[in-house]
């Protein structure tokens, strides 16, 4: 038996109606990042990039000068690249909208593993219902496109699983080491791709040669590739991570452990953040417990079934690429003092575990005593999942920078408020809407002819108009108690519930 044939599947092809469903599905959810890209303001940290590197010289990003972790070094010079172009939102998005196409196109490439119709359809639709995940795919950030090179990874590295051809070796390492220049935060799943991608060139050595030293040989020829990238990655990115650290820049994670850190923010991202009940995360937790039970031990039944041979489990792969975060992450946490993974940074980990997801119902349910049963569970998580991403899915913010949601409309709203005043206009803001109404102000010139730059320091009647968060300068009060409000000349325009926002007048009219 040759390499290049050791494990190969027959191909299937799939009905018309499901690639109709693909297609139709696809283009809608490319249409749906596609309008955000355009219609959701501008976020604190996209802002931040935008001026802090994007505008940068290409040798000073290149570089991750200045030193910080808000440099994704990939995403910062393909927009800046769109940038010279135009520095509209869309512009601006446009590397992570083609991102969501290439991880549409290699999720349908993906989910065709599962040969069957229906089961293509179930893993296509749990690579592509959360709305956690399709949020980065329409900013200007680097996790839209490190996810794209990552499911672009996964791809080649199953399709290695069933043929170990050399193209697929190469690929998968090119995709994984991409992802991790697009954000340094994938660096977990590099870790965890290149273990799997050794633990199958291991298992097809035996098949490659009888003889220990050529099969050897043939695994070294193999790895060279994976060699190369990693010597490659660890020469170019060990400066700058050594830089962060000692700039305390790594300071976003959870410092309690994997389990109630980066699983529990991914479960609570799942569900963008909205509470349902009391104990919603706890149930999904539990839910989260039990797959992940049922993981191994139909796993371990699969591959003890198949001689110990790993290859014949895709779903043992997936698990594996789950639990090497875990470990990698709990031993960076005790021995160098690192935080967990949270949120954004964690989300490599949730298209591998609905992955794993969709492999675990399909191998169960081919026992015909458990698949009325599975179909059944199938039937349930897919209308809880589309139930969830009927009350997420918005045209307005991102549930990671909702702070910045209605900025847009309150300069509209200033505009519209201020009855004639030509100008100037003066506005104070909270200091983290600044940014993106800085942006957004620049980007309407007839609005910079009369409104002056929005500054800091909200809580003052100074300035025509003040823009306060939540609970800032006493705004539950009542108006007669406020720092500033009624008594002193001050009344409230408009509330704004996304954001918790509020628009203050501070000028006679």
């Amino acid at each position: 038996m040759t390499a290049d044939n050791a494990l190969q599947s027959p191909s299937r092809d799939l009905p018309r109606w499901v690639w109709v469903l693909l297609t139709c599905a696809s283009l809608g959810l490319l249409g749906y990042t596609s309008y955000r890209a355009v219609a959701v303001p501008l976020t604190y940290d996209e802002v931040w990039s935008l001026n802090s590197y994007v505008r940068a010289p290409w040798r000073e990003i290149i570089a991750f000068r200045p030193v910080g972790a808000n440099n994704h070094v990939g995403n910062s010079l393909l927009t800046k690249l769109c940038w010279l172009v135009s520095d509209s939102p869309l512009s601006l998005r446009l590397p992570n909208l083609i991102a969501h196409a290439i991880y549409l196109i290699y999720t349908i490439a993906l989910a065709r593993r599962m040969r069957q119709g229906v089961w293509v359809l179930l893993a296509f639709f749990l690579l592509n219902s959360n709305p956690f995940l399709l949020d980065f795919f329409s900013l200007s950030r680097g996790y839209g496109l490190a996810l794209a090179m990552t499911m672009g990874a996964l791809y080649h590295l199953f399709a290695f699983r069933e043929n170990a051809f050399s193209r697929h070796l190469f690929w998968n390492v090119i995709f994984a080491s991409l992802a991790v220049l697009c954000n340094l935060s994938f660096l977990h799943f590099y870790l965890a791709n290149a273990f799997v991608l050794l633990l199958l060139i291991y298992s097809y050595s035996r098949a490659w040669s009888e003889q220990w030293r050529e099969a050897l040989l043939e695994a070294a020829k193999r790895i060279a590739p994976l060699i190369f990238a990693s010597l490659a990655l660890y020469l170019y990115l060990r400066g700058p991570i050594r830089a962060m650290v000692e700039a305390k820049e790594l300071y976003y994670g959870g410092g309690t452990g994997f389990w109630t850190n980066t699983v529990f923010s991914l479960a609570h991202a799942t569900i963008y953040k909205i509470d349902y009940w009391r104990h919603d995360v706890e149930a999904i937790l539990w839910v989260v417990i039990a797959s992940l039970v049922a993981m191994f031990v139909a796993f371990v039944i699969e591959v003890h079934e198949r001689r110990g041979s790993l290859r014949a489990s895709p779903g043992a792969l997936a698990f594996l690429l789950m639990i090497v975060p875990a470990v990698v992450g709990t031993i960076q946490h005790f021995e160098m003092g690192s935080l967990f993974l949270i949120y954004r940074t964690a989300l490599f980990l949730v298209p591998i575990y609905m992955l794993g997801l969709a492999w675990l119902l399909r191998s169960v349910a081919k026992v015909p005593e458990f698949r009325k049963g599975v179909v059944g569970l199938s039937v349930l998580l897919t209308l809880a999942l589309t139930i969830n991403a009927a009350r997420a899915f918005n045209l307005t913010h991102c549930s990671e920078w909702i702070v910045d949601a209605d900025n847009r409309q309150i300069l509209q709203d200033i505009a519209t408020d201020r009855k004639g005043n030509q100008g100037p206009v003066t506005l104070r803001a909270h200091w983290q809407l600044l940014p993106s109404l800085r942006y957004h102000r620049d980007q309407d010139p007839a609005m910079g002819a009369w409104l002056t730059n929005p500054e800091g320091d909200a809580c003052t009647a100074a300035a025509n108009y003040c823009i306060t968060l939540g609970d800032e300068c006493g705004s539950w009060l009542p108006p007669d108690q406020r720092p500033f409000g009624e008594k002193q000349g001050c009344t409230l325009v408009r509330a704004y519930p996304i954001s918790g926002a509020r628009l203050w007048r501070c000028m006679a009219q």
